[in-house]
């Protein structure tokens, strides 16, 4: 098969092309460039007859499809480890709002509690303050209820008192109407005794 002048420098051209891609792909550090320089080349090598460079540039192509390979596992593998990392913060993350809340609620409760508490201690101070004002006013009543008793003692005493006398005096009456009848009586006789 012969090219023409047209063909061959076509040709020529995409041969240098190649080789300029896979120098600056060695240059760059470029593993993709390179893979996609050795393809071109190793076609080339085949469309020349050229075996051995052909071989020569499949096996490199082979060599960077496994280093591309492994770049990109590396890279997938990189990906996924920082997934996991990110997922891991988040999860670390969200543990520390949850404790947070956590704590919050627990502040919440606690001073809910408290309040609670400081309200029975109000209503409980109140209670006690009240009790002591309805004993003072208890006491001072059991003081008036037992002047009065007192009172009422001296004046049964007093009452006793003048109920023996008037007992006695009544007595004294009875004795002296009897007396008085009986000198009456006597007196009446002694007249009837002397009207005879």
């Amino acid at each position: 098969m012969s090219l023409s002048k047209f063909g061959l420098r076509q040709f020529n051209e995409a041969r240098l092309f190649g080789e300029k891609a896979l120098e600056d792909g060695k240059d760059g550090g470029s593993i993709e460039q390179q893979r996609i320089a050795t393809r071109i080349l190793a076609r080339i090598a085949m469309y020349d007859h050229d075996v051995q460079k052909a071989e020569h540039y499949f096996v490199m192509n082979d060599s960077l499809e496994m280093v591309y390979a492994t770049e990109k596992q590396k890279e997938a593998t990189a990906e996924i480890m920082t997934r996991y990392e990110t997922e891991k913060k988040e999860q670390e993350n969200q543990a520390l709002r949850d404790a947070q809340t956590q704590q919050e609620n627990l502040t919440i409760v606690i001073a809910s509690f408290a309040a609670v508490l400081l309200v029975m201690l109000v209503l409980l101070f109140r209670s006690f303050r009240n009790q002591r004002n309805v004993n003072n006013i208890l006491k001072e009543k059991n003081n008036e209820i037992e002047n009065h008793r007192e009172e009422i003692l001296v004046q049964n005493v007093a009452i006793e008192k003048n109920n023996g006398e008037l007992t006695t005096t009544l007595k004294n009456l009875h004795d002296t109407q009897a007396q008085l009848l009986h000198a009456e009586k006597m007196a009446s006789l002694g007249l009837l005794t002397a009207g005879i």
